[in-house]
């Protein structure tokens, strides 16, 4: 197919593109949030890592949400062939991050998953560059999910993504677009690239972050 923004065309074509089709949206806000104070108050915490790999004969995902100890409680991973194969899902997984001076964006970026036979996959990330979530809608002032514009209201907003410096909001939630060394348990190696998602906001002991949006060192 293609994608038309402003008169500039891009033909999607399966010899030039690999992706990953996202069907996991679920429920998203109608209308105004709810001026009322949520009660107890609560400390705004959020640690959410998504990795969808595409590899030459398979891919991998894996995702993550830590409170703000760094235990887990949503994650999985699994690692697929093409076609009709059959998914290995995971006994465990984690991953460890580097991050960027002065942002909450990583620099670099490890999975481990441990299959059961205790048999062991690392990938290593290494992020490229930036896409920036506010484009479609979220933490955007304007065209956030949800939002009412009328009957109908069609707009578009040009990001100039290298004038951006740091992650604060809008720009703190991001798709870091990623190369990929995935290392299985007999030593084979295989390389490919993917996408790193990364909203982290809040305390996150692993990493360092004490507040609701300090940065790394």
């Amino acid at each position: 197919g293609w994608i038309e923004v402003n008169g500039d065309r891009i033909e999607v074509t399966r010899d030039a593109f690999m992706g990953t089709r996202d069907r996991s949206w679920g429920t998203r806000p109608i209308g105004a949030a709810d001026a009322q104070p949520v009660a107890p108050a609560q400390e705004p915490q959020f640690y959410w890592l998504w990795a969808p790999l595409n590899f030459e004969d398979c891919i991998s995902l894996y995702h993550l949400n830590t409170y703000a100890s760094g235990e887990p409680w949503n994650t999985a991973a699994v690692i697929c062939g093409l076609g009709d194969a059959e998914p290995e899902h995971t006994r465990s997984c984690w991953s460890n991050l580097t991050f960027q001076s002065g942002t909450r964006f990583a620099k670099s970026a490890t999975i481990e998953m441990e299959n059961y036979k205790r048999e062991k996959t690392f990938i290593e990330l290494t992020p490229k560059w930036n896409f920036y979530m506010t484009g479609l809608g979220y933490m955007n002032p304007t065209w956030g999910h949800g939002s009412l514009h009328g009957e109908l209201e069609v707009g578009y907003e040009a990001i100039k993504t290298d004038e951006i410096t740091g992650s604060m909001p809008p720009y703190l939630h991001i798709q870091a677009f990623v190369d990929a060394k995935m290392t299985l348990p007999d030593g084979e190696v295989k390389n490919g690239s993917g996408i790193l998602e990364q909203l982290i906001m809040g305390r996150h002991e692993p990493s360092g972050f004490k507040e609701l949006l300090d940065m790394a060192p």
